[in-house]
């Protein structure tokens, strides 16, 4: 349920209940409350993140990804998944996102449902799995060369890699979401990828409904927010060429009073999948 959700028919029965109550959002209070986490809730965060593991694990043991639908790919992660405890997929993102080929590199391409597109050999694929354990969410994205990588996808590879890197170092306590965005954002346009960055690089994690907050930008009303100890944030970046291949990261990441922890066992790099 998405935070602050309020049916009309629920409104009407308060009403009725309680005609003299009057009534006010608790959204933006609620969303600060969630930002920082329980010892308990991290345990469960970092359950949900091994349940994605399991589902990308299950994915890579296949033979081949050739001939497969992304839909196919995508029951082979949540069965592994239901199996390993999730509870539920996500109905905001269709359930697990998995893109392949031209699909991968759509400008702005931040959320690619499954479809019954088929992979091919030399396709780049992004597996973008969801679990949820006891309500509290988990979110991977990882990305996959089918067969020998082009020498375009290899150098788009190696440049996402380092934002991932970048990324994972600037997510420390005290540092301003600004100040995140400038770091990472300077070393993609270095590598001359400036202009295939989309433009946030995280968002929030946490119980069902409590999912977006924060989103990672440097624009108000996030940009000057600052990273606090016991935040669990998704960190992501979305690096889109077109006509080469597009490679999306989401790692939830647990900020330290010094450092940060990575709840993922799966690499940032790129791996192959025989083709």
């Amino acid at each position: 349920m998405a935070g602050g959700l309020l049916l009309a028919y629920e409104y009407d029965k308060f009403k009725e209940t309680f005609p003299a109550a009057k009534f006010k959002s608790f959204t933006d209070a609620m969303d600060k409350i969630q930002n920082i986490k329980e010892p308990e809730e991290i345990a469960l965060l970092r359950g949900a993140s091994e349940v994605t593991d399991a589902g990308q694990a299950a994915c890579k043991e296949l033979d081949s990804w050739v001939g497969l639908t992304e839909t196919q790919l995508g029951g082979v992660a949540d069965q592994a998944m239901r199996n390993s405890g999730s509870d539920w997929a996500w109905t905001i993102t269709r359930g697990q996102e998995i893109g392949s080929g031209f699909r991968t590199w759509y400008s702005w391409g931040g959320c690619t449902p499954a479809t019954i597109k088929i992979i091919q050999p030399r396709d780049c694929v992004l597996v973008d799995l969801h679990s949820m354990v006891q309500l509290y969410y988990g979110d991977l994205s990882h990305n996959y060369f089918v067969g020998n990588a082009t020498p375009e996808q290899r150098e788009l590879g190696e440049a996402f890699t380092e934002a991932c890197y970048a990324l994972k170092d600037a997510y420390q306590a005290g540092t301003k979401y600004r100040d995140v965005m400038k770091i990472v954002t300077d070393k993609v346009q270095k590598r001359g990828y400036g202009s295939y960055l989309f433009f946030g690089l995280g968002h929030g994690i946490g119980c069902c409904g409590s999912e977006a907050y924060p989103i990672v930008v440097d624009g108000e009303p996030w940009g000057n927010m600052t990273l606090e100890p016991d935040m669990v944030e998704i960190m992501a970046i979305v690096l889109n060429k077109p006509g080469v291949g597009g490679m999306r990261l989401e790692a939830p990441l647990w900020i330290k009073k010094k450092g940060n922890e990575v709840l993922l066992k799966i690499p940032f790099e790129p791996q192959v999948i025989p083709a």
